[in-house]
């Protein structure tokens, strides 16, 4: 009886921790999109590059950019919307600094596929348009939480 016990009790801790993906994403851009692509992922590895949007710095002015693409490798936990079959993901994201493994090991992205200049230089076919993760509670986004 005692065992049963324990047993209920570690099935009612791990049910409430369970994350409804529907309720996760309801909001996250590309959610109604009918080409859109939205996983679930865990990030294996993050780079940071040294390409920016040039409209950030205008020509002939001293410029501190504060926003750079990271490019990003990560295993795609479940797809939610759109046809993905790989197992591994690779897209860029335009951010301000490098998120903690915390906030990437269990994340949401929405995909945009670029064949632009950027695709080449980062050597990626898509783009991330909306990031969202658990670990932020009711702001989610990262640069919200600041």
């Amino acid at each position: 009886m005692k065992a049963w016990s324990t047993l209920l009790v570690f099935a009612m801790l791990f049910g409430c921790a369970t994350i409804n993906d529907e309720e996760q994403i309801r909001d996250i851009k590309g959610f109604n999109e009918p080409n859109g692509i939205i996983l679930r992922i865990h990030v294996i590895d993050v780079q940071p590059t040294n390409y920016y949007p040039k409209s950030f710095c205008e020509e002939n002015e001293i410029c501190l950019p504060s926003y750079f693409w990271f490019k990003y490798k990560a295993k795609v936990r479940k797809v939610l919307r759109g046809k993905w079959q790989d197992t591994y993901i690779e897209f860029a994201r335009l951010q301000h600094s490098q998120l903690v493994p915390a906030v990437t090991d269990d994340c949401y992205i929405s995909l945009r596929k670029i064949d632009t200049p950027l695709s080449d230089q980062l050597n990626v076919q898509y783009v991330a348009e909306d990031f969202l993760s658990p670990f932020f509670a009711n702001k989610r986004r990262p640069e919200n939480s600041i």
